[in-house]
């Protein structure tokens, strides 16, 4: 937390120690979750979507992770893809 406040005027600092925590500690969702949100935030949708998917390789229903994938993919023009993912989603939560 301190880290990440005396960075808090430059997000590529954030972006950067935020990727190494995750990098760190890969399973905890939460941190990374927030990595994809700053990802996205700074318009770095390519990246977003990569580490959406990772997300969801480690934990397949995360709905939080989901809806980062569905924005990535909207961002970029990947309009299909936006519908594959949610009745995928939608397939398994009903």
């Amino acid at each position: 937390h301190k880290t990440l406040r005396e960075a808090s005027q430059n997000s590529e600092k954030i972006i950067y120690i935020l990727k190494s925590y995750v990098d760190t500690d890969w399973g905890n969702m939460n941190l990374r979750q927030r990595y994809i949100e700053l990802l996205l935030l700074n318009k770095r949708f390519e990246e977003a979507i990569v580490e959406s998917k990772l997300a969801l390789d480690i934990d397949a229903y995360n709905f939080g992770a989901t809806l980062f994938l569905v924005h990535g993919y909207f961002e970029v023009g990947l309009y299909e893809k936006c519908i594959e993912v949610c009745n995928g989603y939608l397939s398994v939560s009903n």
